[in-house]
């Protein structure tokens, strides 16, 4: 781990208050790191369950600092701690922790499912969809994202419109007023 990772590590365990002291982690072998990395993560499915959610994503965030990066189940820790923050309708870091998810596993559709839903609450519909199509082709028995993309289709055909309308409106305004009205 380079010095940078070793204070962002550092950074973020003291911001979410785990006790995690990212020195000591240097000495104990990969297993170890995963092992405590799997406790934390059942920890937190146990808070998750409980309605818990900030405490789930403290939970989470710290099977997240002790894993080391060839863990397998990374994605399945940023994608688990992006459920929590979706249920706090903390969007923008839903569509990260997915991201990198699905950086570490492109196959893994549950953080690009999450991503979609997180991009249609703030309105990246375009975005939505693409990762709805994405999920379609991973697992085309997901009726949820073949109904999605069915649903957002005319949405963003209408918003598409809308905004053509809009910057019409602007360029016969510019015009206007460069040229005067005739």
């Amino acid at each position: 781990m380079s010095t940078d990772d070793e204070h962002n590590t550092t950074q973020i365990v003291q911001e979410s208050d785990i006790e995690v002291d990212p020195v000591s982690l240097s000495d104990i072998s990969d297993e170890e790191k995963i092992e405590r990395a799997q406790s934390s993560k059942l920890q937190g499915n146990t808070l998750f369950k409980e309605e818990k959610y900030e405490e789930a994503i403290t939970a989470y965030t710290q099977a997240i600092e002790i894993s080391p990066q060839n863990n397998p189940h990374l994605s399945i820790y940023l994608s688990n701690r992006a459920t929590c923050y979706y249920y706090l309708k903390m969007y923008d870091k839903v569509i990260q922790d997915c991201t990198d998810a699905v950086k570490l596993d492109p196959l893994y559709s549950k953080p690009i499912l999450r991503r979609a839903h997180a991009y249609e609450a703030t309105d990246k519909l375009t975005q939505a969809k693409e990762d709805f199509e994405a999920v379609l082709k991973l697992d085309p028995s997901l009726t949820e994202a073949d109904k999605a993309i069915k649903r957002l289709t005319p949405l963003i055909q209408a918003k598409q419109e809308k905004e053509k309308e809009e910057l019409m409106g602007k360029l016969k305004d510019l015009g206007n007023s460069l040229l005067g009205n005739f």
